[in-house]
């Protein structure tokens, strides 16, 4: 879908300047829900919307990069707490197995003892 050029109100320096921002990386003009706002990438990588008409930030800046160290804690953090319970689901098997193979090894002494009984 194109842009709507009539409402582009403001221009990227105007919205910049208005909300204080000196210094970015890039921007764009995106469309969404038939309003148009423009993009900022921050230096430092946060993308931050503005309003074309009004110039206002939206009530959400979108922060787009996690630091590297916090996507790689929560990354092994979520690995472990997933090995932990397939650890704890194996564990589960191997004892339901355990207490079959009891069931299964008392019903054959049963029938044993009941042959012994009819014979």
């Amino acid at each position: 879908m194109p842009i709507d050029r009539s409402q582009l109100h403001f221009s990227i320096q105007e919205v910049l300047q208005k909300n204080g921002i000196s210094e970015l990386k890039n921007f764009r003009i995106i469309s969404f829900n038939n309003t148009t706002f423009y993009q900022v990438k921050t230096v430092k990588g946060d993308l931050l919307y503005f309003n074309t008409v009004d110039a206002k930030p939206l009530a959400i800046a979108i922060k787009k990069r996690l630091s590297k160290k916090e996507t790689i804690r929560d990354f092994i953090n979520q690995k472990r707490e997933m090995f932990l319970i397939s650890m704890k689901i194996n564990e589960k098997k191997d004892q339901i197995r355990f207490f079959e193979d009891k069931v299964t090894e008392k019903a054959t002494n049963l029938k044993k003892v009941e042959m012994k009984i009819i014979d």
